[in-house]
This record gives structure tokens, C-alpha cells and sequence, in this order.
């Protein structure tokens, strides 16, 4: 009986004491990682913030609150060129440095970060982690945004530019009392409608239709909460259960439960679409009536191996492009307009280049006279590098061996990227850098008097709107493309101004007083982090000219 006692009263007393034991257990292993990763870990000599040294959810926290862009900015103008912004992660502000990461030779690749924002089944080309996976994917799908293809989308393309016009010139009954302005609209809520309507289109054979159905405007802000939840995923992959990620818990689940139930439905309604889209296209036994992007992309060949898409991989494709295509050329729209309504010297320069160039709005199309408009694509290339449309760092993960960036050592599996934003405000490569100056994009003429802005080589280089090398954007021609048109088309069907009423002015602007200093430009335009960048205005009222229909 003694040895039964003995026995229970040991039991009981583990008992009692497991949940101080495992408390003790987690403070220790709490502690030793903390001093591991301050004064052990392979980047402990690294500046950065001190939680950002020992946690992720720094980062995430900064995707919370949606000013990622502005406090990495902050970071490396506080700590230097090469920062720490996680555990494993270090930011590279430097031209040479960006290339090691993300050049064609580079020993780096998509790794985990990539992984928590994969919403279907099979990798997509946005998301593949592997380097063959995305070289076969990139030669596929590349086939849907070639010239040819691009040349086949152009009557879609025009006719949801020519929709979004006459949207932002829709009169309200009252404008012969104002002289003929209508009343002021947000640029950006029509650009994210026309964006949307414009790649669903292109994808599905079918568009949203939000800038002529209202009723159908719901879908837009899917697209918002879609970003919110994927740029948190992104910044502590560890923490949200989708893909191969979530270690140990599910943050989607915990803080975002509707914006996971609204996402799946959102993904299952755009594969549906997918499915119909392509059934109809292996089902057509005549000449198809409309070629296009999406039917280049379901017919491609690998000229190698003979390889197509299947339909999950289509899918999955059709996901990414309506995500990612979804609203980020909106960004670029809207930024030129907030910038060429406040610089009117560049405004002014704009108007004669384009009213003269084309003699009726019909005019404006793909072809050699518009890709002549050189102050054009400086404008809207300058509108993009003070406010770009991606606001988080594209992370890549070292390959096997390890690499050296700017000196310092990345070992296998840890992480790098250089930021957008930090690499566009960038003295070194761009002078005056929050200065709206479309001339630096062009030769050093005294005419523009620009030899002292002009960019470099190195500053082209440092131009990441698209990102840069083999991983780049595979849309890049169908964005500028988009751009021009749409800004070309309206700048020659109207003139613009800023409301007279401040309250309107100020939508997209800086405040002077807000917490955040870095928020307190007037003249910048602002944007928020969703992964892509979100944005409101700019306010404009807009004015028919003689001449416009």
C-alpha cells in the first residue's frame, strides 16, 4: 500500500505542478531564442528594430495598420542600407544589392512567404516556388501578352477605356452652372472599376461590368479584403494556415474569418468562371469569334516540349491575374492624375503633347504614335516611382549554398528583397526624389531643363514598379498599355482641376496633422498597404473641351 501511496501522491504531484513545468518550459525556450537571435543568429550584426530582430509580427503589424511602405522607408533612412526587418529577413536598399537578389543569375527564389498566399490547389506563375515549375508556366502564359496577343484584345481594351471616360465625364444636370466642370469624382474608384472590368474581360470573356452596373460594384471590395489578408499572410507566413504554411497557428481564422469565408467564395466563383471560359474554348468547333488574351493563354504550346496548361492550372492562373491585375494599374492612374492636377507646368506639357499629336480621341491607340508620346510614359513612370503600386517587399529566399548581397552573407533559407518605395525615394538615384519631375525620364535637354535630374543607367535600374529580372511582372505590356490609353483618352477628351472646396481637395493628400510624419506630404499621393497598394482620390473636377465627343 505504501508503494501505491507513493505512486499517487507522485502523480499528483506532477499533476499539480505540469502547468508550472510547461510554463517554465516556454519561458526558457522564449528567452534562449530571443538571445539566439540577438547576439547569435547569422544576421545578429544587422541594424534594424529591436522587435523586428526577434519576431515577425513586427512586420505584420506594420501590413496591419497598412503603412509597410513608409516604415521600411523610415528604417533605412534610420539604420542604413541593409537592414533587418524579421528574424531571418534583411532589406537591401542599393542597386547592385537588388540585383544579386532578384537578377537572372541570382541564388535566390520565391520560398514560403509565396506559399501562404496561394489560394487554389496548383501553383500559379505569381506564387511557384520552383525555378523549372516557373520557367514552364512563364512560357505559357507569356504567349497571352505578346504583341500579337495584345493587338487581338485592343477593341476590349478600348471599349472599357472609352467606358471609364465617359464615367468620369458623366454630367449631373448642373454643370452649365459651374461653366461646364461636372462635379468633382474620385479618380481612383473609376480606375480600380475600369482595372477590374478590364482584366475580368480579358480573363473570362466576361466582364464585372462595375463602371455600368452598380449593382455589381460589390466585387471591388473582395478585391480589398483579398489584399488585406494576403500582405498580412506574406509578412508571417508561419501564422496563417493556407498552402504548406500555418506551423502553429491560424490568424486568418482567429482575426479575419469573414474575409477568409468572402475569399473562398470569391476564389470559387473566379475558377468557376475559369471552367466556363475554358470549356467554351475547347468546345468551339468554329473559328472563335474574339481572340484574346485568355484564349492565347488556354492554346498555348511549350515550342519545346509540346506542354500545355490543364484546366487546374488555368485556374489557377485566372486567380492571380484577376487578383493581381485587378487594381494595381488603377494605382497608376490615379497617381498620374493626383500628380499632373497639382504640378501644372507638367500638366500643361501633357495637353500639347497629346492634342497634338492625335487628332481625335479615336486616334489614340496601340501603334508607333503612341509609344512617340515619350512625355506621357514619363509622367505616368514618374507617378509610379513616387507612389508605386506594390507596397511590400518582394521577399526571395537563398538557395542552396547560401549568397552574398552588399557584402553580407545570406545563408541557405533565410531571406532578402529590396523595397519599392525605400529604392523610389532614393537620393542616390533620384534627386529630389518626392519632387514630381516626368522630365527625369527623359534625355537631358535644356528645353526641360532636366540635366541635373535626368536618371541613369543605374537609376533606370532601380525603377521597380514591375519588379525586376525573370520574376518580373508578366503583364508589364498590358499595364502600359492600359495606362496610356487611359490616360491619353482623357487628358485629349477633357481638362481637369482640383475642386475649390478643401475638404475635396484633400482626398489623397498628406495631412499635416497626422500621427504618422511620414503621412504628412501634402503633395504626395497616399497609399496604403494590401500587399498592392490601396488608395483614395484624388478629387477632380473634369470639363469636355471643344472638340471632345
Amino acid at each position: 500500500m505504501a508503494g501505491t501511496s507513493s505512486i499517487v501522491h507522485a502523480i499528483y504531484v506532477i499533476i499539480i505542478q505540469l502547468p508550472l513545468l510547461t510554463f517554465a518550459a516556454g519561458i526558457l525556450y522564449i528567452a534562449t531564442t530571443c538571445i539566439y537571435r540577438i547576439y547569435f543568429h547569422p544576421f545578429a550584426k544587422i541594424p534594424g528594430p529591436f522587435l523586428a530582430k526577434l519576431t515577425d509580427a513586427y512586420a505584420l503589424y506594420h501590413a496591419w495598420i497598412k503603412d509597410t511602405h513608409l516604415t521600411i522607408y523610415s528604417l533605412h533612412n534610420q539604420y542604413g542600407t541593409i537592414i533587418r526587418y524579421g528574424p531571418d529577413k534583411i532589406l537591401v536598399n542599393d542597386v547592385d544589392g537588388m540585383k544579386e537578389i532578384y537578377g537572372f543569375n541570382a541564388n535566390f527564389r520565391k520560398g514560403r512567404e509565396y506559399e501562404a498566399m496561394r489560394f487554389n490547389p496548383v501553383h500559379s506563375i505569381f506564387n511557384a516556388t520552383d525555378k523549372k515549375m516557373h520557367r514552364r508556366k512563364r512560357r505559357l502564359v507569356g504567349q497571352g501578352f505578346s504583341d500579337s496577343a495584345l493587338r487581338a484584345s485592343e477593341s476590349s481594351i478600348l471599349e472599357h477605356i472609352d467606358r471609364f471616360v465617359n464615367a468620369v465625364l458623366d454630367e449631373d444636370g448642373r454643370d452649365e452652372k459651374r461653366g461646364g466642370w461636372v462635379a468633382a469624382k474620385d479618380v481612383s474608384v473609376f480606375a480600380s472599376y475600369l482595372s477590374l472590368d478590364l482584366i475580368t474581360d480579358l480573363v473570362f470573356g466576361k466582364s464585372t461590368d462595375t463602371l455600368i452596373k452598380p449593382d455589381n460594384r460589390q466585387f471591388r471590395p473582395l478585391l480589398v479584403m483579398t489584399g488585406t489578408r494576403m500582405t498580412m499572410a506574406f509578412q508571417m507566413p508561419s501564422a496563417f494556415r493556407t498552402g504548406k504554411s500555418g506551423q502553429w497557428l491560424d490568424l486568418g481564422t482567429w482575426m479575419l474569418h469573414n474575409v477568409d469565408i468572402l475569399r473562398a467564395q470569391w476564389a470559387g466563383m473566379l475558377r468557376g468562371w475559369a471552367m466556363d471560359r475554358i470549356q467554351a474554348e475547347k468546345t468551339c468547333t468554329t473559328e472563335p469569334s474574339r481572340r484574346d488574351m485568355m484564349s492565347t493563354i488556354i492554346n498555348a504550346t511549350d515550342p519545346d516540349t509540346g506542354e500545355t496548361l490543364d484546366p487546374q492550372e488555368i485556374g489557377a492562373e485566372a486567380f492571380t491575374l484577376i487578383t493581381a491585375g485587378g487594381d494595381t494599374t488603377s494605382v497608376g492612374i490615379s497617381a498620374t492624375f493626383f500628380y499632373l492636377s497639382r504640378n501644372p507646368i507638367a500638366y500643361e506639357r501633357l495637353v500639347r503633347e497629346i492634342r497634338s499629336r492625335f487628332e481625335s480621341v479615336d486616334a489614340i491607340r496601340i501603334g508607333s504614335t503612341l509609344s512617340s508620346c515619350h512625355y506621357l510614359r514619363g509622367c505616368i513612370d514618374e507617378a509610379m516611382r513616387i507612389s508605386p503600386p506594390i507596397a511590400v517587399p518582394l521577399y526571395r529566399e537563398a538557395g542552396q549554398g547560401g549568397a552574398t548581397i552588399c557584402g553580407v552573407f545570406v545563408p541557405e533559407g533565410y531571406v532578402a528583397a529590396s523595397h519599392v518605395y525605400a529604392m523610389h525615394h532614393n537620393e542616390k538615384y533620384y534627386p529630389d526624389p518626392y519632387s514630381y519631375r516626368p522630365e527625369r525620364w527623359l534625355p537631358p535637354t535644356p528645353a526641360y531643363e532636366n540635366e541635373s535630374i535626368s536618371v541613369t543607367q543605374e537609376a533606370k535600374s532601380a525603377f521597380l514598379a514591375f519588379s525586376h529580372g525573370p520574376r518580373n511582372c508578366i503583364a508589364v505590356n498590358l499595364a502600359y498599355l492600359n495606362l496610356s490609353l487611359s490616360v491619353a483618352r482623357l487628358v485629349w477628351m477633357a481638362d481637369f482641376r482640383v475642386p475649390h472646396y478643401p475638404s475635396l481637395v484633400r482626398i489623397g493628400e498628406g495631412d499635416p496633422n497626422d500621427k504618422n510624419p511620414l503621412r504628412r506630404r501634402v503633395n504626395e499621393y497616399q497609399l496604403y498597404d494590401i500587399f498592392a497598394s490601396d488608395k483614395k482620390g484624388p478629387m477632380l473636377e473634369f470639363r469636355r473641351r471643344d472638340g471632345g465627343r
